[in-house]
């Protein structure tokens, strides 16, 4: 894989852009990487960026891996790595439809990879990172886990689109679209938002506002009955959200 630099200049007259100039710059290789199919990146910071990309180094491997990319003292270089999925991760399956992938920002340091598992019947995933203060790479605390964003692809030969953007810190959109070859008027598209909440208050026990945690939580009557068996969450008002 390789990455380069785009200086764009743009002269204004007037107020109006009536020159725009785009410059090669720097260029840098990852080397002891084979990199198949697909790749995204998005840029977390004036002088970093994450890249998503599928390394094929070892037979039927496919993993999908996150890396750094630095703009430092002038230089571009990849830095530290992370395996999101050691296996088949993304590419084409079995019928020959090819599957897609995409990274986003979600804040300063945390970031989201959207890509399918063709382990599991090319099932949409999200998995999350998080860049650390020496820019190492490692799992997202916050989801601690990966999701599972749509159920598994149909049958189909063509094209399975994703891709993802942020909305805030703890709030993304996703967008799924199909193309089948066989029969073009299988189409499809998606549109889903994607939301990150706090850890749930506890355990319903009964409709009289009792919520079992490491003991237990009065809920005020205003909140009137509430369902057995369901999750609530806190917002940032003291209010509760059925979840």
């Amino acid at each position: 894989m390789t990455a380069q630099i785009m200086k764009l200049a743009i002269t204004y007259t007037g107020g109006t852009p009536t020159t725009i100039t785009l410059t090669p710059g720097p260029v840098a290789s990852l080397s002891g990487s084979q990199v198949d199919y697909f790749f995204d990146c998005t840029r977390m910071s004036s002088d970093l960026a994450i890249l998503a990309y599928v390394d094929n180094r070892n037979p039927n491997s496919n993993a999908l891996v996150a890396g750094v990319l630095t703009w430092e003292f002038g230089q571009l270089n990849f830095g530290a790595t992370m395996i999101i999925n050691s296996g088949d991760a993304t590419g084409e399956d079995p019928l020959g439809l090819w599957m897609f992938l995409s990274v986003s920002r979600l804040d300063h340091n945390r970031f989201a990879v959207l890509y399918s598992d063709l382990d599991d019947y090319e099932a949409v995933i999200t998995s999350f990172g998080e860049v650390t203060k020496a820019r190492t790479l490692t799992s997202s605390t916050y989801p601690p886990m990966p999701w599972q964003v749509s159920q598994p692809a149909p049958d189909a030969y063509g094209y399975f689109w994703f891709a993802s953007v942020s909305m805030s810190s703890h709030r993304f959109i996703i967008i799924e679209a199909l193309y089948d070859e066989a029969t073009p008027g299988n189409l499809g598209g998606l549109l889903s938002v994607a939301e990150m909440k706090g850890d749930p208050l506890g355990v319903m026990t009964d409709q009289h506002g009792t919520i079992l945690l490491f003991g237990f939580w009065s809920v005020p009557a205003k909140y009137g009955k509430l369902i057995p068996g369901m999750t609530y969450y806190a917002n940032t008002r003291g209010e509760l959200v059925l979840g």
